[in-house]
């Protein structure tokens, strides 16, 4: 049998896996800072929001002053570093299968490798939201996301007040009210917040809530609702003392919160296999990175599953 597997045939693969890997892979990409990733490790400044008014000049010098000296502050750095991880994903295709392979473009292997892919991407988001950060020059200074920015579980699971306690730490930080802002829960927690909405006299927002979960809407109290369940988990004691429960970490930040770098030389490789009877290999890779940018930008809920 001919190997027919040329340039072409591997360009048409790597070009439909971008294409698939967009349209059906990751559902957090498209709301964080998206960089490209230079290396295996990078380092991303970020210029610190500037909440001294006290270097403001108010120049109140006399009119008859001529030429007075330019007051100088210095703007603050935030560096954060972005270590990329190697991803891979390959499949052994039969000769029977290899021609429906490498002619349809929606195929099932392509899809797969795409939501592979996609579902990794996540994770590596929702790692980065939540966990620690490197700063400083080298970037061995540890950030960890602080106290301020989690709502307790309180017992429960998502809940009214607890929407409303994310909303206010974030409002708080003087985050712009343009920047649109995104809530990353499973959906188990959806239902959670409904039963808690049902015990209220909110029917009005009960009804935004029950079409979230049916998906006729997605925006509630200002939080675009995204559902996965890749959400990170953790065990929390209740107030008893003594009881301990899982609790699934629900997250809320802005694009500007979280950065996702990745490598634009990606990898996609088809090849026979001589020694598995000339079936087909499919390849592919690419190095992918994240970090959380801005603590006041990203706020976590812990909600009792």
């Amino acid at each position: 049998m001919p190997n027919y597997i040329d340039t072409a045939f591997v360009k048409i693969f790597h070009d439909n896996i971008l294409m698939a890997l967009q349209q059906r892979g990751s559902r957090l990409r498209p709301y964080v800072t998206n960089d490209v990733l230079r290396g295996e490790q990078m380092f991303y400044d970020v210029l610190d929001k500037d909440d001294d008014i006290t270097t403001l000049v108010d120049d109140n010098t006399s009119v008859d002053t001529r030429h007075p000296d330019t007051v100088i502050t210095d703007p603050t750095w935030n560096r954060r570093m972005v270590t990329g991880k190697f991803l891979t994903k390959a499949y052994l295709i039969e000769n029977k299968d290899r021609v429906r392979m490498l002619a349809d473009p929606t195929d099932k292997y392509i899809l797969n490798i795409a939501n592979a892919m996609g579902r990794k991407i996540d994770k590596i988001i929702l790692n980065a939201a939540t966990g620690t950060a490197y700063t400083g020059k080298d970037g061995t200074t540890a950030v960890d996301l602080p106290s301020t920015q989690v709502v307790a579980h309180d017992d429960k699971g998502l809940t009214f007040d607890k929407l409303m306690q994310a909303k206010e730490i974030l409002d708080s930080a003087d985050v712009p009210p343009d920047e649109p802002r995104y809530l990353v829960l499973p959906a188990r927690q959806v239902f959670k917040l409904l039963d808690d909405l049902a015990g209220t006299n909110l029917t009005r927002d009960a009804d935004t809530v029950r079409a979230i979960a049916q998906g006729g809407l997605d925006t509630y109290m200002g939080f675009k609702f995204i559902m996965t369940n890749l959400t990170n988990t953790e065990t929390v004691t209740l107030s008893d003392g003594t009881t301990t429960k899982t609790a699934d970490d629900v997250i809320c930040f802005t694009q500007e919160g979280i950065l996702l770098a990745i490598n634009k030389e990606t990898q996609a490789k088809i090849s026979e296999r001589p020694d598995k009877n000339y079936a087909t290999q499919i390849f592919f890779g690419m190095y992918v990175g994240g970090t959380r940018l801005d603590e006041q930008r990203v706020v976590k809920i812990q909600a009792v599953q």
